[in-house]
C-alpha cells in the first residue's frame, strides 16, 4: 500500500504546474480553501468535513500531511459569548481513502486524478471526524487574529523553489470584515515566518484538545507566540 501511495504522489506532482515553492512567507492561495477555483471534488468534500457549517473563521489552519489524517483548527467569535477554538481531525485520511477507491476501479494501476474520477470515488465515502472545542479569552483571540492579519497581508511568491513528494501542506485563512485573507505553505523551513506561523497554528490545536486545567498556561504561550511573530514582522518592514 505504501508503494502504491508513493506512486500516486509521484503522479500528482507530475500533473502540477511545477515545483512547490518555499520561502520566508506564505504564498498566495489559489485553491478551494481561499475561495478560488476551479475547486477539486476532494478539496470540496474535505472543506465540508473540516468546517461543517462554520462561517467567519478566524486563524484558520488546514493541515494536509502526506501520510496522516487531514485536520483543521480555527476560532469562532460570536457576537455574544466568548471566542471558541474548534479543532477537527478526520478519523481516516480522506486522500488515502479516495485513492484506494480509485485503485479498486483501475486494477491495471492507471489511476486518473481528474474531477470526474475523484467524484466517483468520493461518492462511496462518508468521512467522519473527531472534534474538540475550547473557550478562548477575547485578549488571546485578538492577539492571534492580529498576527494572522499581519502574516496573511504579506503573502508573496518566493523566488526559491523545492520539489517534493512528501511533506505537509498548510492552508491558512482569516476573516476580516468584507474579505477572507488566505495563504498557503508546504513544509516550511525552520526559522522562516511561515514556520513560526504554522507552529502557532499547531499550538492552537494543542490548546483546543488540552485539559481545561492546562489552558491558562497554553493561552499565555499562544499570546507570546503571536506577539513574537508580530514583532518579527514589524522589524522587517
Amino acid at each position: 500500500m505504501l508503494l502504491k501511495r508513493l506512486s500516486v504522489l509521484a503522479l500528482l506532482v507530475s500533473m502540477t504546474s511545477g515545483p512547490i515553492a518555499r520561502g520566508d512567507d506564505l504564498e498566495p492561495e489559489t485553491g478551494t480553501f481561499g475561495g478560488y477555483g476551479p475547486a477539486e471534488p476532494y478539496e470540496l468534500l474535505l472543506r465540508r468535513a473540516l468546517f461543517e457549517d462554520d462561517h467567519y473563521r478566524l486563524c484558520q489552519f488546514v493541515v494536509m500531511p502526506s501520510f496522516a489524517a487531514e485536520s483543521a483548527v480555527y476560532i469562532l467569535a460570536p457576537e455574544k459569548g466568548s471566542p471558541v477554538v474548534v479543532s477537527r481531525t478526520l478519523k481516516q485520511q480522506l486522500w488515502a481513502s479516495m485513492m484506494d477507491e480509485m485503485m479498486k476501479a483501475c486494477p491495471n494501476g492507471s489511476v486518473r486524478l481528474d474531477a470526474i474520477s475523484q467524484s466517483v470515488a468520493l461518492e462511496k465515502l462518508r468521512p467522519t471526524t473527531e472534534t474538540h472545542r475550547a473557550a478562548l479569552s477575547p485578549k488571546a483571540a485578538a492577539a492571534l487574529g492580529a498576527a494572522c492579519e499581519d502574516v496573511l497581508f504579506r503573502v508573496r511568491y518566493s523566488p526559491k523553489t523545492t520539489a517534493g513528494l512528501d511533506g505537509t501542506t498548510y492552508h491558512a485563512g482569516h476573516w476580516i470584515p468584507g474579505a477572507f485573507l488566505s495563504g498557503t505553505t508546504w513544509s516550511p523551513d525552520a526559522g522562516t515566518v511561515a514556520r513560526d506561523f504554522v507552529d502557532m497554528g499547531e499550538q492552537l490545536k494543542v490548546y483546543a484538545e488540552s485539559h481545561p486545567a492546562k489552558r491558562a498556561q497554553l493561552e499565555a504561550d499562544l499570546i507570546a507566540k503571536a506577539t513574537h511573530l508580530r514583532r518579527r514582522l514589524a522589524s522587517t518592514r
